[in-house]
């Protein structure tokens, strides 16, 4: 490690500090019995996208969702804060250290097992095997327009019930020029103009209004890494936003990013696999 690095960290770690594990709010006992549900999700995962990094950004779509929709800048990952254990945690509803067993339910195993289709699109190629466990069809995309077109197509078509379309950016410029930087953010502003094409596909399809749109990520970043308990890397944004889901809501609880599968669960109406231990967010549902 050269002289560089290792001043950088030191300055990571004298300025920024480590985070301590948040208390939990336990949201039971808010639970709803009279919830209006949708019939469809789409969500959209920016890869790398941390909430401090997304206060600061030029996201005019993405801030018009969070000020119509329900939306928490303190949404905690798990540790450690890497792509593949919190994006195991984001689709199984439970810590990636505490899934068992080689057929652990995602919530792509149960849209599935309800007869519902699933859009899911990917660009990190691991990310396949969240689709090759419950063996559907998967699209492979990169973070440009043509692809974001491409899934656009797709939901005009076919009307999926669940559409996932997670892409590899920001997350590869903060790694290549570090996050924060003008870079990042430029990054930032291109990610959120293709918001509103994969929005008027559902119009197009007749779908909005019986549609949930979810946006999230996996960890953000410090410098050009983001393997370390920072809150600036366990921070996440969620903004959801769509039918039943409550107008200018800022959630105040603790959210856990294994919190997301049950939440859109009961979007859907489907019913959370036992073995998970994500909680919804029940505040969010009008």
């Amino acid at each position: 490690m050269n002289i560089f690095k290792i001043f950088s960290i030191f300055c990571i770690l004298s300025f920024f500090g480590c985070a301590s594990e948040p208390v939990f709010l336990n949201r039971d006992d808010q639970k709803k019995t009279d919830i209006i549900n949708a019939k469809h999700i789409i969500f959209i995962g920016f890869d790398g996208l941390g909430s401090n990094f997304l206060l600061k950004s030029n996201m005019p779509n993405l801030k018009k969702m969070i000020n119509e929709g329900s939306s928490s800048m303190n949404v905690y990952n798990v540790l450690p804060p890497i792509s593949w254990p919190n994006w195991m945690s984001f689709f199984k509803g439970t810590p990636f250290d505490e899934q068992t067993g080689d057929n652990f339910p995602s919530i792509l195993t149960i849209i599935k097992n309800a007869d519902k289709n699933i859009a899911y699109f990917y660009e990190w190629s691991d990310m396949k095997k969240i689709s090759d466990e419950v063996n559907i069809e998967s699209v492979s995309i990169d973070s440009t327009l043509d692809s974001t077109l491409k899934a656009a197509d797709c939901i005009r078509e076919n009307k999926p019930a669940f559409t996932s379309v997670i892409y590899v950016e920001p997350d590869n410029t903060g790694h290549k020029k570090w996050y924060g930087t003008k870079s990042y953010y430029e990054k930032l502003e291109l990610m959120d103009s293709f918001i509103p094409i994969i929005m008027q596909a559902a119009v197009d399809a007749g779908i909005y209004d019986d549609t949930v749109f979810i946006i999230s990520s996996d960890h953000g970043g410090i410098f050009w890494e983001h393997q370390v308990n920072f809150k600036s890397i366990r921070k996440v944004p969620l903004v959801i936003f769509g039918k039943g889901i409550k107008r200018g809501l800022d959630i105040t609880s603790t959210v856990r990013i294994h919190d997301i599968a049950p939440t859109m669960s009961v979007i859907l109406g489907l019913e959370i696999p036992s073995e998970w231990t994500g909680i919804p967010i029940w505040e969010i549902f009008e």
